[in-house]
């Protein structure tokens, strides 16, 4: 009836940002800086998003690598980035995708009350060549669009200038960016991208089953080029993960990151 309707109707949204950094680990990327970088720049960015924040962190070559498929807070995804395998093989990244979708879709259909669609996104770090040719492009693109009708985001940092792999899996341009070394700095490049992701965030709105969903401004943050100085606004401690961490992943001592700002942000904020 009505009251039932009414209940429904203002029971709070899930407040849990899941994110899934997704690391190319193929040989091409060896004796390469980009996943520091990466790392350095997306958990600076996380602690300054006004959602708590879990992650999935994954790695690809000629096959496709999760430490944990569960979510984790930042401290253990830190961990997690530490135990992923040394760049070698070729570069399985359609594939990647398509198991890195489906991590996502489970823990969002498993605990609808904690996750919310419109705050998950899967960053993926690579040189942009799927090298492998196993046939997965079209599962990789199909699981790109499912994501996107249910407001996830999939977003593409990639080194060098080749737009074949954000076409063939349908990544917006908005949530593409493309850098080469001499033309601006890794971290840069790396905070430019999630800013990307949350300008693209704000500005578009994602079919679903249940009509058109507007996409939350889960970022709290302003880009270097804008504000040099601004730190990262502290946000609460995320919930417990509703998953058991497994026991390889327990954490050691943190270890702050050196930072391309005039900060230096350790694990405090996570």
């Amino acid at each position: 009836g009505k009251t039932a309707r009414h209940i429904v109707e203002h029971q709070p949204r899930p407040q849990t940002a899941l994110t899934v950094l997704l690391y190319d680990v193929s040989s091409s990327m060896e004796g390469s800086k980009h996943r520091a970088a990466f790392e350095a720049a997306l958990l600076e960015v996380s602690a300054g998003e006004s959602a708590p924040t879990h992650f999935i962190v994954g790695a690809f070559s000629h096959d496709v690598f999760f430490p944990s498929r569960v979510p984790m807070d930042g401290h253990t995804a830190r961990e997690a980035m530490r135990q992923l395998p040394p760049p070698s093989g070729g570069t399985a990244l359609y594939r990647a995708v398509v198991e890195a979708g489906a991590i996502v879709e489970r823990v969002l259909d498993e605990h609808p009350q904690q996750y919310d669609p419109r705050l998950a996104v899967i960053k993926v770090l690579t040189d942009g060549e799927d090298t492998v040719a196993d046939g997965n492009e079209g599962s990789a693109r199909r699981a790109v669009e499912r994501l996107h009708a249910r407001g996830c985001v999939v977003s593409l940092l990639q080194a060098g200038t080749d737009t074949t792999a954000a076409t063939t899996l349908g990544v917006p341009e908005a949530a593409a960016l493309y850098w080469t070394d001499d033309s601006q700095t890794l971290s840069a490049a790396c905070l430019a991208a999630c800013d990307a992701t949350a300008q693209y965030r704000r500005s578009v709105s994602f079919a679903s089953s249940a009509g058109t969903v507007t996409p939350a401004i889960s970022f709290g943050y302003t880009p270097m080029h804008r504000q040099q100085s601004m730190a990262p606004r502290r946000s609460d401690p995320p919930p417990p993960s509703p998953f058991l961490q497994q026991p390889s992943l327990q954490p050691s001592q943190p270890v702050p990151l050196a930072l391309n700002r005039s900060q230096t942000f350790s694990d405090e904020r996570f």
